[in-house]
């Protein structure tokens, strides 16, 4: 695969992303980047038309799901051991064992277990507003 049509890849991906939403069923439709906007704002209490209601006065934007997103989480624990790499086919088994092997080694190298602690949480986060 060239460069070329990674990037051509990408760069479609980009605009599904940014301007085409998704239909789902027959008169919905899935807008990835409104939803994640959405939440993002969530995050930050942030009322959609603002913080300040039609008289003047500011608005308390309450979040009651913030203190659940640790508790949700250590539920969700991910550890480079439950990566795991089988073979399709039974006569290649060795060839799975040669990479579990591998890869166990290529992750420690690299620390992708410093990469996956992380993750739970993020996931959590985005997670709890949909």
């Amino acid at each position: 695969m060239s460069a070329e049509s990674i990037f051509s890849i990408v760069s479609a991906y980009e605009t599904d992303f940014l301007y085409r939403p998704v239909k789902v069923v027959e008169g919905y439709n899935f807008d990835q980047l409104k939803t994640v906007k959405a939440i993002n704002q969530m995050q930050a209490a942030r009322y959609p038309n603002g913080n300040v209601d039609a008289f003047g006065n500011e608005m308390f934007y309450y979040d009651i799901v913030t203190p659940r997103v640790r508790n949700a989480a250590k539920n969700l624990d991910l550890d480079t051991k439950d990566i795991q790499f089988r073979a399709m086919n039974g006569k290649d088994w060795m060839k799975a064992w040669l990479f579990r092997r591998d890869a166990r080694n290529w992750m420690r190298e690299r620390k992708f277990a410093q990469l996956l602690n992380p993750m739970p949480e993020e996931i959590v986060a985005m997670a709890r507003w949909w």
